[in-house]
């Protein structure tokens, strides 16, 4: 989380939405430990659902402003 956050302190505005927060945690991640070996298509299926889920999330914050 600190490095995400330190990404919104020199970028300012650059991470918006709760989508782009999961795919940089995901990178993240991937980066931090390369040697977790996982089927592609089984990687794609967690992060669709992840994304799903950070654009529901998402959604209703944008909802309950307006």
């Amino acid at each position: 989380m600190g490095a995400v956050s330190k990404l919104r302190e020199q970028r300012v505005q650059a991470v918006q939405t709760a989508s782009q927060y999961v795919f940089l945690h995901i990178l993240l991640i991937d980066l931090i430990q390369p040697n977790i070996e996982e089927d592609l298509s089984e990687l794609k299926e967690k992060f669709m659902k992840i994304a799903k889920r950070a654009a529901e999330v998402e959604k209703k914050r944008q909802q309950q402003k307006s």
